[in-house]
């Protein structure tokens, strides 16, 4: 009989940058400050746009476990929509989808960002 030891989840705390692909505003770049506690993240996100007009950020709240991230992201504008981001972990990069939720408009993108 085998003791299955569930992997640990991984200490995301820190400085994120990369990329953000998204359907309406394009390319851009993107920076989480994220704050680990158990499973639980929370910190703030940054992007930014070539036209300025789209710039966002915000706070986020969100789950760690081995492999994979959830988090929700809040603007800071109270007309931005808010967004739900879904990444799989692979060392010290993330990447994966968002789209937006109680919103008029449907949003989506992807997203690439790396431990600093």
């Amino acid at each position: 009989y085998g003791t299955f030891i569930f992997p640990a989840t991984p200490d995301l705390s820190g400085t994120w940058t990369g990329t953000v692909s998204d359907a309406v505003t394009g390319q851009g770049t993107v920076r989480l400050t994220i704050t680990q506690s158990g499973s639980s993240l929370a910190g703030t996100w940054t992007t930014t746009y070539t036209n300025v007009a789209n710039n966002n950020s915000g706070s986020l709240t969100g789950t760690a476990t081995s492999a994979n991230v959830t988090a929700t992201l809040i603007p800071t504008s109270p007309t931005a929509c808010p967004f739900r981001a879904t990444t799989s972990r692979n060392g010290s990069a993330m990447s994966g989808t968002y789209t937006t939720f109680n919103c008029a408009v449907a949003v989506s993108g992807s997203i690439n960002v790396s431990k600093q």
